[in-house]
């Protein structure tokens, strides 16, 4: 059995390897908890006590149909979304000069983009640069963790399209 560090996992979630093999997950103490709470190990391969959390079938969406798009100012991407019973994971298509302060901004209302995101990226490239001045550039293959309070825009010619498992609920939401 492998082990994982979860800070950001449901204590009654089931996980499991790519290989399909049970995860032991070892919790971190959150911030609530203080730094000296203990950290605890969880054998996700044993039924969480809530059967109600436990996968009963198996779900195939795809975002060629999604289930709600949203589209960017200007025709400069849109926001393709599925929905699942643990929220909606969003495809998101930039097209070339697309920029958040430009093309979301104005339907977000807020001075910087508020929504954590932890994607993929499956083509073309993203830069990204947080409120205090830190800049990341993402491209294909690459998994992003951007916490709230950042601006983004295309890099090149070339559309970026990512998807999103985090963030997307609200996300240019008119």
């Amino acid at each position: 059995m492998r082990r994982a560090i979860a800070r950001h996992v449901p204590r009654d979630s089931c996980l499991w390897s790519a290989t399909g093999e049970p995860l032991t997950v070892r919790w971190l103490p959150s911030r609530a908890e203080g730094a000296d709470a203990p950290l605890v190990d969880h054998d996700t391969s044993a039924p969480p006590d809530d059967q109600e959390n436990v996968m009963s079938a198996m779900i195939r969406k795809n975002f060629d149909d999604p289930e709600e798009t949203r589209p960017f100012e200007q025709d400069k991407g849109r926001l393709d979304l599925v929905n699942l019973d643990s929220g909606p994971v969003g495809r998101a298509v930039f097209e070339p000069g697309w920029r958040w302060s430009e093309h979301v901004k104005p339907i977000a209302q807020t001075d910087s983009c508020q929504a954590p995101h932890m994607g993929y990226c499956l083509s073309g490239k993203l830069a990204v640069v947080m409120d205090d001045g830190e800049q990341q550039e993402f491209g294909p293959g690459d998994l992003m963790v951007v916490p709230p309070g950042h601006d983004a825009w295309v890099v090149g010619d070339e559309p970026c399209v990512m998807l999103d498992w985090q963030g997307v609920a609200d996300y240019a939401k008119r």
